[in-house]
């Protein structure tokens, strides 16, 4: 991977197209990076396909239910993860756009888990919406070395533009804090001596 952030965008990707329904191997790399997931990856091009609301733009999204993706770098090594785009794409029985029938909620949380890289996890958790809108995800994620997202049952999470770079140095918030109290500790200390 060059030395500069990069968007990940999925709009160059083609697969067995069905009508705008096309379905991916479960590894995608792209720009330096590997998304993976346990199934397959798929996406619906434009228009409403199968009951869906597609957000008409080329991005991807898990294709089955209680699947997670992660994000790694290829290679190795640590990154940034600043943000991501979400939309809610398959809505259902409980949505303003619902599909008749099907009886589950739309309104999901997408925790994504960043492995940092001296050791440990941080999270960072999404609300998703009914609109069928793509929104803008700040995740701030700092010197992970992956990140992965769970797509629960409720709902089909659409995904894109990816924006990471590489390793910042700049800490974790909760590393930030240790660092802090770290040195009130110290401080105190040398006081005392």
């Amino acid at each position: 991977m060059s030395a500069q952030a990069v968007t990940l965008d999925f709009a160059s990707f083609v697969g067995e197209d069905l009508g705008g329904y096309d379905v991916f191997d479960p590894y995608l790399n792209t720009d330096g990076f590997n998304l993976s997931t346990e199934q397959n990856f798929a996406r619906w091009t434009n228009g409403s396909v199968y009951g869906s609301n597609s957000t008409g733009t080329n991005a991807i999204f898990c294709r089955y239910r209680y699947d997670s993706i992660s994000l790694t770098k290829l290679g190795g090594g640590a990154f940034d993860f600043l943000n991501i785009d979400v939309a809610n794409l398959f809505t259902q029985q409980n949505s303003p756009f619902g599909q008749v029938g099907v009886p589950s909620s739309t309104i999901s949380t997408i925790v994504f888990t960043g492995t940092l890289l001296g050791g440990g996890t941080t999270t960072r958790t999404y609300t998703t919406t009914h609109d069928n809108l793509f929104h803008q995800v700040n995740l701030n994620l700092y010197g992970v070395t992956s990140v992965t997202w769970f797509q629960s049952g409720n709902s089909f999470h659409q995904f894109n533009n990816l924006f990471v770079q590489p390793y910042s140095g700049v800490p974790e918030p909760a590393s930030i804090g240790a660092l802090v109290v770290g040195g009130i500790a110290l401080m105190r200390r040398r006081r005392r001596a």
